[in-house]
């Protein structure tokens, strides 16, 4: 019995496991059916049998398991060493190692790829062509001589082929199982673990992290590189594009790369004589910079930050704040743990822009599987990069699948996701019409929901976990989610059951409802009206889908106090400037949860942008940004620095007041509050004389 793919997939689950693995696990891990994950685990037990590993039973023939550690400790010795003549590689497999042989030969036959894999001519002839259209993305192709195939094009583009052949082979094919990996691709474990100790000692000296995956990657594709300059394929700093504009941002990587012997362990300088110093020392210097190129992009990609480049992290965090916000418009929530994800898709946005600038791609093993269940998240993510003129143009697939692995890990990592408005999936099961005319009435019902559509025949389980509730004219059972069934026109009742659901969406508005219940009265008084309670809500939808605010006179002149609370305003002596001014004041609303970090990056940087247009009086600022930027509800504080904090030579403030708001208007109040109050040329004089915390509250009462 040969190995394959998938056997080493469960064989490797089986070793690591105390249970054993029945069909049903077998089901679920490689999403497969039950009839093929029966077979599987049998072709296991035939493997293991063979390999005297195994005990056969009834038991063992519908689940497998290893039961005795010296079984466990040689199945682990037999898949590290499982070689190509053993194993029964897929197309996909066999390709990928058609172009490392490429790589590390003069000259690969036809003969030979037949002989290595068992496979017929045409076969061969197929595999080949499947190798010239991956070879044709790094403008590569293979040539055919007396002696076979050999690979051509230039040197610096077939360093890009090492970095993403290893990266497909330790992270897309054989993640997690690199002994395995090694074995069947045949790299030199002892190559990989020279390099690789190399590299982690001079992590831990130069104090940079990096993961496993990371690791086994560089130190492949470094054996692979140095098997060309073996076969006489040296590159020199002509060859590497934009050597000098990128040499000073890896300086600190090449040293790293210098001094810890990896760069000369590679290289190996070569015995013939005709190689002098100077050309040498030019190789050594152009495989130095390829070699921390390289580092960088696959660090960055598996998500180790370790270099800095020629952009600014504030433009990068803009930016990923601009995807972040056009994202949760279109899905209609927020996360909680915003931060956090914020610069995660700012470390994506690095590496896309590492991509582009260096050219080397490493494969994410996590883009095929979210390419195929999660199609909708990247759909939703290409349209919040279009949305951004700077990014449009320049963003492909790939880069948009990267940064959806971001927000689909934003969406499991947080432990509640706090929706904006209600979203509800209308499910019909024939004609889309159906559908569209209860789109159209539950819309008008609530102006501010999210409406969506789904044919009952399609997967709705991709839509649960966005979705609030289902609304459907026929009963279908969904776990984890309300589902309501209509009429396809609503009636009264099902507008109710629909509103009850949703009503925790909505804040309750005060104003509104006392407004409405005065005008309830009112009428009542006024005319006979047999149903006052239709009035009510048709008075209501209005007032939400026009966003009509009613606002009662006797609380006009209480917003501030309401907001700037005692333990919203500090005091201090000085600041180092405005930045940190404007970021000490908004510290006890990013403490209260009223605004999430990213609102204060926002407010400095349109100050950046836009310049000190927020200060609105003589010593008065009052920083603020757009609402979607990270407010979670309207909040406001105050910062007094004694010491004035200059905006330009003309402009300062010592008094700084935040303004959040969740919406366009609702500061606007406060903004009022705020004028009346330094109308008066003494009101500036008061804050400053002002010594304590209760002084200024006073003042503000």
């Amino acid at each position: 019995m040969r190995l394959n793919y998938q056997m080493g997939v469960i064989l490797e689950a089986s070793k690591n496991s105390d249970t054993p693995i029945g069909v049903h696990e077998v089901m679920q891990y490689l999403n497969i059916s039950k009839s093929a994950a029966y077979l599987l685990i049998q072709n296991c037990q035939i493997w293991l049998n063979e390999n005297q590993l195994g005990e056969d039973s009834l038991q063992q023939r519908r689940e497998l398991y290893i039961g005795k550690g010296d079984l466990k400790e040689k199945l682990k010795t037999q898949l590290s060493k499982s070689n190509y003549e053993e194993f029964d590689y897929s197309p996909r497999e066999r390709r990928i190692y058609i172009i490392v042989l490429l790589i590390r030969k003069k000259n690969v036959s036809t003969h030979e790829i037949m002989e290595r894999f068992r496979i017929s001519r045409n076969t061969c002839i197929l595999d080949l062509a499947g190798v010239n259209r991956m070879l044709e993305k790094f403008h590569l192709i293979y040539t055919t001589g007396n002696h076979g195939y050999s690979l051509n094009g230039e040197e610096y583009n077939i360093y890009q082929l090492c970095l993403w052949v290893a990266s497909k082979i330790f992270s897309e094919l054989f993640p997690k199982n690199y002994e395995m990996a090694m074995s069947l691709f045949e790299f030199s474990q002892k190559d990989i673990e020279s390099i690789g100790l190399m590299v982690i000692k001079a992590s831990k000296k130069f104090s940079f992290s990096l993961n496993r995956e990371a690791l086994y990657i560089f130190c492949a594709s470094s054996t692979l590189i140095s098997r060309r300059i073996h076969l006489g394929h040296l590159i020199f700093q002509e060859d590497i594009p934009n050597y000098h504009l990128m040499f000073a941002y890896n300086c600190r990587i090449r040293s790293i790369l210098y001094k810890s012997g990896v760069v000369d362990a590679i290289l190996k300088k070569p015995s013939d004589a005709t190689v002098g110093k100077p050309v040498f020392d030019a190789v050594k210097n152009a495989l130095t910079e390829c070699l921390s190129r390289m580092l960088v992009c696959v660090c960055c990609e598996t998500g180790d930050d370790i270099t800095s480049i020629h952009i600014k992290e504030e433009t990068l965090l803009f930016y990923a704040d601009q995807i972040m916000q056009k994202f949760e418009a279109l899905v209609g929530m927020f996360f909680e743990n915003k931060n956090e994800l914020l610069k995660s898709v700012a470390l994506s946005l690095k590496c896309i822009t590492l991509r582009k600038k260096h050219g080397f791609w490493v494969c994410n093993g996590l883009s095929l599987e979210v390419k195929k269940h999660y199609i909708h998240i990247i759909g939703l993510t290409q349209k919040a990069m279009e949305e951004i003129e700077e990014l449009k143009e320049s963003m492909t697939e790939e880069d948009c699948i990267l940064l959806s692995i971001n927000f689909l890990g934003g969406l499991y990592k947080v432990k509640h996701v706090a929706v904006q408005t209600p979203r509800i999936l209308v499910v019909y099961a024939g004609n889309s019409d159906s559908g569209v005319l209860l789109q159209g009435q539950i819309q008008n019902l609530m102006p501010g929901a999210r409406v969506l559509t789904a044919s009952l025949f399609q997967d709705l389980t991709r839509f649960l976990e966005y979705m609030d509730m289902v609304v459907s004219t026929i009963p279908i059972e969904l776990h984890g989610i309300p589902v309501i069934v209509v009429n396809t026109f609503l009636t009264e009742y099902d507008k109710d059951r629909i509103k009850k659901l949703t009503k925790h969406k909505f804040p309750e508005d005060e104003q509104l409802l006392r407004f409405l219940t005065d005008i309830t009265a009112i009428s009542k008084e006024a005319v006979c009206l047999e149903d006052s309670k239709h009035l009510r809500v048709r008075i209501e939808e209005y007032f939400k889908s026009n966003k009509v605010r009613i606002k009662y006179g006797t609380q006009e002149c209480h917003m501030l106090k309401a907001l700037l609370t005692e333990g919203r305003i500090k005091i201090l002596d000085s600041v180092k400037d405005w930045k940190e001014a404007i970021y000490l004041a908004a510290k006890p609303l990013e403490e209260d949860g009223s605004i999430e970090p990213a609102y204060t990056k926002a407010m400095i940087l349109s100050v950046e942008s836009m310049g000190p247009f927020i200060v609105m009086f003589p010593g008065v600022a009052i920083p603020h940004a757009r609402p979607e930027a990270g407010v979670r509800w309207m909040s406001m504080s105050l910062l007094k620095v004694r010491e004035k904090v200059y905006f330009t030579e003309e402009k300062y403030a010592n008094l700084f007041f935040i303004l959040a708001s969740t919406d366009g208007n609702s500061h606007l109040d406060a903004l009022r509050e705020l004028s009346a109050l330094f109308s008066d040329e003494a009101a500036y004089n008061k804050f400053m004389k002002a010594d304590t915390v209760e002084e200024l509250h006073q003042l503000i009462i």
